[in-house]
């Protein structure tokens, strides 16, 4: 076809071609760039789609799952990660000893309710009703059929009105000192003084509504119905106002609790939020945090002590723990770090969430040769190690200081150790989910916290104790909702530290709290220290 053509019309078409050549070249390498940046950003779309649905099943396994850890594991196929050198899975899950447990004898009626006030009340036949009425023959008395039941008795409320004589001596009442004035001689009787000067609360009063709210956790506007049903007008605006000058006046009280936390070598912490509506320095509604921090389980004080701050801020466990040498379990949140003397040491329990939450958004949950799968068995292994339920921690285990000690040098500190050393294994491979990634960046992350459980004996594997601490918080904000100012905040922490410690000792909250109030106002000389949850002063009555 170009035989007929000339060398002109060669040559351009020579060129035309070698033109256009270059063009497609150009238009393919720009093709190949949108080809691949298509490719990573399909690559992103779909780790970002695979987030989102990890989310929405997270999501819809707590508003529609079950509100548990436990997971069902069955035997075939499943792991145990620490008993087969050089391979991850076995055939079978291990077995493993569970707890024994003995059967206690049923209690008496007297074991019972033997401190209880009792009374009988008979019930007799008349004498005519004691003749048979077939054929007129007087009966003859078997005995009596009876039933025992505890019968509740309303509280009772009377109006107590006190008088306290008083005298002044004529003689001197006309008497002048050297400045010109008047001085009267004057005298009182002893007797107890004003709770609080102006209001009408009493002691029992006053306990009983501290209960009714921190206890029980029933807001005030229950209690003032409660109150005019009983035909007795109280507001919630006076019972508030009561309760922010009663927490004021058992302050010193949570100051001593404090120092006595201080003095402690192991002690937990967690935190929670709190709204407060109103702020002196601040307009609009603050989220605050109610801080927590129980005393060790092996400690000789159970305390638990409450403070509410602004926020979530480094600085506010940093303040209030200054003075603190030990150790501190906690959770991952990084406001616990470089606190001076705090030793931070980890929650395994928080651990196993991670590796739990990575299970949950698999496509089988009941699938645990995955990498979570595994994560997860190798954690609940290592509470099995030291005779642990993972799934119930807060039962603690039966195993005695020097056996815990053994068991975490010999059993513990290898599991840990291979733990890890597999953590960092898998950080370098293709990881099949976001939650399992995450779980394995959360081990390594806290892998200097975890092993510091190896330390000392008395340390435990969880943080569950001021996690359980917290719960009184929780259940309190879904039914008070808020505190309205700064200064409610403080006084439900105060107050939430007393009632909690009392609770911890093993006390009846209503009767102690009415003893400390009868002290406050009895007029008579004491010290703070002999009103602590745990003096040896504190009645018998008061103790369970």
């Amino acid at each position: 076809m170009y035989e007929n053509l000339s060398r002109f019309e060669l040559e351009s078409r020579l060129n035309f071609f070698e033109e256009h050549n270059r063009y497609m070249s150009l238009e393919l390498t720009k093709a190949n760039e949108k080809i691949e940046a298509l490719t990573d950003l399909g690559k992103e779309l779909k780790a970002e789609l695979d987030r989102v649905n990890e989310l929405l099943k997270l999501a819809k396994d707590a508003l529609f799952g079950r509100k548990t850890e436990k997971t069902v594991i069955i035997p075939d196929g499943q792991l145990c990660m620490f008993d087969v050198a050089g391979s991850e899975i076995v055939a079978e899950q291990p077995k493993r000893l569970v707890k024994t447990h003995y059967r206690s004898s049923k209690r008496t009626f007297e074991e019972k309710y033997g401190d209880l006030p009792s009374e009988e009340e008979f019930f007799y036949l008349s004498d005519d009703e004691k003749i048979c009425r077939r054929c007129g023959a007087d009966m003859h008395i078997m005995g009596f059929d009876s039933f025992t039941e505890i019968e509740h008795i309303p509280a009772v409320f009377k109006v107590r009105r006190i008088f306290k004589q008083k005298c002044v001596c004529k003689c001197c009442e006309q008497e002048m000192d050297k400045n010109g004035e008047e001085r009267p001689v004057f005298v009182k009787a002893n007797g107890p003084f004003a709770l609080i000067r102006g209001s009408m609360v009493s002691p029992s009063l006053a306990a009983n509504e501290i209960n009714s709210k921190i206890c029980l956790r029933l807001p005030l506007y229950c209690m003032e119905q409660e109150y005019s049903r009983n035909g007795i007008y109280r507001s919630r605006q006076t019972m508030c106002n009561n309760m922010l000058s009663l927490a004021e006046k058992l302050e010193p009280l949570y100051d001593l609790m404090i120092q006595e936390l201080m003095t402690l070598d192991i002690i937990h912490a967690d935190e929670t939020p709190w709204q407060v509506n109103h702020r002196k320095d601040k307009a609009g509604i603050t989220k605050g945090y109610f801080w927590v921090y129980v005393s060790g389980r092996y400690e000789p004080r159970r305390i638990a002590v409450y403070d509410y701050q602004n926020g979530r801020g480094a600085e506010y466990p940093k303040r209030f723990l200054a003075g603190f040498s030990g150790y501190g379990h906690c959770d991952g949140y990084s406001g616990y770090e470089n606190i001076p003397g705090f030793k931070r040491v980890g929650c395994f329990s928080h651990l196993r969430r991670y590796f739990l939450n990575a299970v949950k958004v698999q496509s089988d949950k009941q699938d645990l040769t995955t990498v979570a799968g595994q994560g997860f068995l190798m954690i609940n292994e290592i509470f099995h190690a030291e005779k642990l339920d993972p799934e119930k921690p807060h039962e603690g285990s039966t195993l005695s200081l020097e056996e815990t000690a053994k068991i975490r040098e010999k059993v513990t500190e290898p599991l840990l150790e291979k733990f890890f050393s597999w953590c960092a294994r898998k950080s370098e491979e293709s990881l099949p989910s976001e939650k399992t990634r995450e779980a394995i960046r959360y081990a390594l992350n806290q892998k200097a916290s975890l092993m510091r459980v190896l330390k000392d004996p008395r340390l435990e594997l969880t943080n569950n104790r001021a996690e359980r601490a917290v719960r009184p918080v929780a259940v309190g904000r879904k039914n008070w909702l808020f505190s309205n100012s700064e200064r409610g905040a403080r006084a439900l922490s105060i107050l939430f530290s007393i009632v909690e410690t009392a609770k911890a000792n093993s006390l009846k909250v209503y009767d102690y709290l009415k003893f400390i109030f009868d002290s406050l106002r009895s007029g008579k000389s004491f010290e703070w220290e002999e009103l602590l949850p745990w003096s040896k002063t504190i009645p018998d009555h008061i103790r369970l």
